[in-house]
């Protein structure tokens, strides 16, 4: 739709560790469901980028659009990021937000510096 490649999921509120939406597998690479499942999906697209940017020609434009979902239901975080905080008594969701949130700025961090080695 536009775009060289694209992965995602074409619902939303898929889980982000096996990219399962109800009863399937909701994970896409372009127009074909995407094996790579069981991953956080955060990861497969810092995973992506990484090849599209060290793959590019820098004499062409590029574009990227990475809309990191990770940051909303269902509440989900790596255990290498939940383990950086701790358990907050009042609110048992928010060391699992603060973890989310900490894996979205890891990855654009990540595809920053990329750019910036470019």
């Amino acid at each position: 739709r536009g775009f060289d490649t694209s992965s995602g999921f074409m619902w939303g509120n898929a889980d982000h560790m096996n990219q399962v939406k109800d009863c399937a597998v909701d994970s896409w690479k372009n127009t074909a469901p995407d094996p790579r499942n069981g991953s956080y999906d955060s990861y497969v697209y810092r995973d992506d980028l990484t090849k599209i940017i060290n793959s590019h020609n820098v004499a062409e434009p590029l574009f990227l659009y990475l809309p990191l979902h990770n940051v909303h239901v269902p509440l989900q975080a790596p255990p290498e990021w939940l383990n950086k905080y701790d358990i907050n008594s009042t609110c048992a969701d928010r060391r699992t937000y603060q973890a989310m949130v900490s894996v979205a700025d890891n990855v654009t961090g990540h595809v920053v510096e990329l750019l910036k080695k470019k």
